[in-house]
């Protein structure tokens, strides 16, 4: 067989994903850590109303950016790059809002796509974001998409996840 079939391999990328998330942070930028990206079918629909979540309450996300500390911290906006046909979704962190638009550095290692780096400064439109998060008084607000995922760990994966994730979902 010369090609996999790509929902075999989707699925691999995905479990290989999962359990590599399970062994690192959810959040981007911490110390000694880099986020991985979690692969994901582009029909997905929970995904896809999940980024619609994260649009429609992006404004939320940018008062509380603006207030600063006194609103949460670890700030961070996903957006999806693409090149050759592929597309993958990046945390960009820290970030910051000028002009409408968001600005930051990315904060996960490329996988597939070769058109942006780790650490690449980056500015993305609000309309373009894909998700959005921070931690208020140790609980995880916004993070639509990582919520999808974690739902759709086994019951013992969640608890591990929650265990080891340094905020509350």
């Amino acid at each position: 067989m010369d090609r996999l079939d790509s929902r075999f391999v989707g699925g691999l990328f995905t479990c290989i994903a999962i359990i590599m998330f399970l062994s690192s942070t959810l959040l981007p930028n911490r110390a000694n850590s880099v986020p991985l990206v979690i692969p994901f079918e582009d029909d997905d629909a929970e995904i896809q109303a999940a980024m619609v979540e994260a649009r429609l309450t992006v404004d939320e996300f940018c008062c509380a950016l603006e207030a600063g500390s006194e609103a949460g911290h670890d700030f961070a906006v996903k957006v999806g790059f693409g090149d050759s046909g592929e597309r993958e979704f990046f945390w960009i962190q820290p970030v910051y809002l000028r002009d409408g638009n968001f600005h930051g550095r990315i904060a996960n290692l490329p996988m597939k796509v070769h058109t942006v780096e780790y650490g690449q400064s980056v500015q993305v439109a609000k309309s373009d974001i894909a998700d959005w998060m921070y931690i208020s008084n140790g609980k995880l607000i916004g993070g639509y998409t990582q919520r999808v995922m974690r739902n759709r760990l086994s019951p013992d994966q969640q608890r591990q996840l929650d265990q080891s994730a340094p905020f509350r979902f």
